[in-house]
């Protein structure tokens, strides 16, 4: 990893990984349903929770 982690994310069956802003976005570019886990953002539990 170029930098300390700073991001997580996570996949739709809960699994999670923290990472550096570049490979954070480099993931959530060529990976189907992972998102950035984060309580401010949203994140996977808006979607998880959505109607």
């Amino acid at each position: 990893m170029p930098r300390p982690p700073e991001l997580k994310i996570a996949d739709g069956w809960g699994d999670s990984a923290w990472g550096c802003t570049p490979h954070v976005e480099e993931a959530t570019l060529n990976v189907t349903e992972v998102f950035i886990a984060d309580k401010d953002l949203a994140g996977l539990d808006a979607y998880l929770n959505r109607r």
